[in-house]
């Protein structure tokens, strides 16, 4: 199959939906049939002593010994029959588009994407109304052409906090994450190009500087909270704008709002408070602004390991009564406020920083088509 060199999906800088890009849904036992249960591949895992118990009775009337049936289809989807029900995943963008990293921005497509899914899963003797499923994950995300190279943002991206996740750090990209959300940057065009069981060239040119921006809702609870949805068959209702602004909260709120006071604290930053105590002794309450006068605002977030580091230094120094928390609030705000304006004079000056990246950044994956 050829496809076009010119992507149907704006990948600029203009303000873009937030397309769907995976999706997983789980369905009780009793909710699907397995027609036979010879179509699927099986998996046996049992403890020493112990006997496998019966998984399912197919529609043969043949029970079933196994740990799990499933499987793998070329496309991407899989089926996964479980002692806990039937778990499908499946990558709509993928399935409806065709191409190797346009998105699906339009919701109201899924009931075709759907349609495709059942033709596999009826080919492999599997019954269940996808509508009503519930819904397990969702991804939606957004894409850009941007100024440098995607590992360049990555570093950028060391500044931006992830309040209440952890990250790591790939060649090719950035993850934050906890239990119920992550938050995925990464190199599109060289994940495509290094893709794992890829034969021969692709059909498409991918651009230079191709940013993937994925936000990951797991469990049905998050994505109900996050989306409104609970069911597949809500998610294909859903308006696109309103996707896009759970897409863009989710950003905005886990990476470049101001942080919640009370977050737990597991670095420790002895030498440092310790010197702004000292520095309190001669300067009294201007003591943090001295502190942060002599190492300068990037410096400082070098030293500290970035925005969250410098985050959670100084609500451990409000915590010794250093500073109060009303001021607290007040210098994380202008900290953030001052990347925002370092990146202006960057800009204006012709130069790329650290700040510029973080700003293009946050203004490329949160601004909201049509929002005024």
């Amino acid at each position: 199959m050829y496809i076009s060199r010119h992507s149907s999906q704006k990948v600029g800088h203009a303000p873009q939906f937030a397309g769907v890009d995976k999706v997983e849904l789980t369905l009780r036992p009793g909710t699907f049939a397995v027609r036979d249960h010879n179509l699927l591949d099986g998996t046996t895992r049992r403890k020493a002593g112990s006997s496998v118990p019966p998984l399912i009775t197919d529609g043969n009337g043949e029970v079933v010994f196994a740990s799990k049936l499933h499987h793998n289809a070329p496309d991407g989807t899989t089926f996964d029959v479980n002692p806990h029900g039937l778990l499908v995943s499946f990558n709509p963008s993928k399935l409806f588009t065709g191409h190797p990293f346009d998105l699906l921005t339009d919701p109201s497509k899924l009931v075709q994407v759907a349609s495709k899914v059942m033709e596999r899963a009826d080919a492999v003797g599997l019954d269940f109304d996808p509508m009503g499923a519930a819904l397990y994950r969702v991804d939606p995300a957004k894409q850009a052409v941007l100024k440098d190279p995607p590992a360049q943002y990555g570093q950028a991206l060391r500044y931006a906090r992830g309040t209440r996740m952890n990250r790591k750090e790939y060649p090719d990209g950035v993850l934050f994450h906890n239990r119920n959300r992550e938050l995925c940057f990464y190199d599109k065009a060289r994940q495509l190009n290094s893709g794992k069981g890829r034969k021969g060239a692709l059909p498409v040119v991918v651009p230079d500087n191709l940013l993937r921006a994925e936000v990951r809702l797991m469990h049905n609870a998050t994505i109900s909270k996050d989306t409104g949805c609970s069911t597949f068959g809500q998610l294909v209702s859903i308006d696109p704008l309103k996707l896009t602004e759970a897409y863009v909260r989710n950003i905005d709120r886990l990476l470049f709002d101001p942080i919640n006071a009370g977050q737990q604290l597991a670095l420790s930053f002895a030498d440092d408070l310790s010197f702004v105590e000292q520095l309190a002794t001669r300067h009294g309450r201007r003591a943090l602004d001295v502190y942060e006068r002599l190492h300068g605002t990037l410096n400082l977030l070098e030293l500290h390991g970035g925005l969250e580091g410098y985050t959670r230094f100084v609500w451990a120094l409000e915590e010794r009564g250093g500073v109060s928390r009303s001021a607290a609030y007040r210098k994380l705000t202008r900290i953030r406020r001052d990347l925002r304006e370092r990146a202006t004079l960057d800009t204006l000056r012709g130069q790329r920083s650290v700040a510029t990246r973080l700003e293009e950044i946050r203004h490329t994956f949160t601004t909201i088509p049509n929002a005024a």
